[in-house]
């Protein structure tokens, strides 16, 4: 897990994984968690064999270490990968530790408040706030529940990873099934 952590956090090097013209880069490192959660939905391997996996947790742990694979991450939520994605940010949760966990957590929240299940989603919140407490995307989802806003929140993200993706991969609608 070590060495997925090191090689992920690669990731986060400036202008390596950013949206910006022709970033082969950021298209590369969505395409390979996509195909791990397709890999996880499909029963090829499951979502603890995909966090530990060479390749698959590699790109588990990328979209776990740069803000920009993991904003379009989110858009897995919206198709019928949902459950596939749920599963694989449930488990990175329980190898990882500090801002990969809390992170995980945080997306694993988005989904369970997407679904509409509250309480589950309010568990992953309060245990990302407890690993790490100035995490922002968590301080974000605990004053949207905060202020009974949580359904805007979701929209809003959810919206942001279409966007994000439409500008990634250059078209008006990104093909995410």
């Amino acid at each position: 897990m070590n060495r997925l952590r090191e090689r992920a956090t690669a990731v986060e090097q400036p202008r390596k994984l950013k949206i910006g013209s022709d970033n082969p880069a950021l298209i590369e490192h969505f395409d390979m968690l996509k195909a791990a959660v397709e890999n996880v939905a499909d029963g090829v391997m499951d979502a603890h064999e995909a966090v530990r996996d060479e390749t698959a947790g590699y790109a588990i742990a990328a979209a776990l270490t740069n803000v920009t694979l993991r904003d379009m991450s989110m858009i897995f939520i919206t198709t019928q990968l949902a459950q596939s994605m749920g599963e694989i940010w449930r488990e990175a949760a329980i190898v990882h530790r500090g801002s990969l966990r809390a992170n995980a957590l945080a997306c694993f929240a988005i989904a369970k408040f997407a679904a509409g299940l509250e309480n589950y989603a309010q568990t992953a919140l309060d245990e990302a706030a407890g690993e790490q407490p100035n995490h922002s995307l968590t301080q974000l989802l605990e004053i949207a529940v905060a202020n009974q806003i949580v359904p805007r929140c979701v929209g809003t993200i959810l919206g942001a990873a279409q966007e994000v993706l439409r500008r990634v991969y250059k078209v008006k609608m990104p093909r995410i099934d």
